[in-house]
């Protein structure tokens, strides 16, 4: 599950606040704890890749 909450930025005009909610479980726990890892890294990059998206378009 995924989800993503955008919010005008109080007092920032033309700035907006992005809530990026990413959730998964596994029934293994050590498939789990690998995936955990794998995952933060994953998500890292595409928090990264949305930023740097949104900068070339809006500066």
């Amino acid at each position: 599950n995924n989800h993503w909450i955008f919010r005008a930025v109080p007092d920032a005009p033309g700035q907006t606040e992005l809530d990026f909610y990413v959730d998964f479980e596994f029934h293994n726990r050590m498939l789990q704890k690998i995936i955990e890892t794998l995952f933060n890294e994953a998500v890292k990059r595409m928090v990264s890749a949305f930023e740097a998206r949104a900068r070339a378009l809006y500066g």
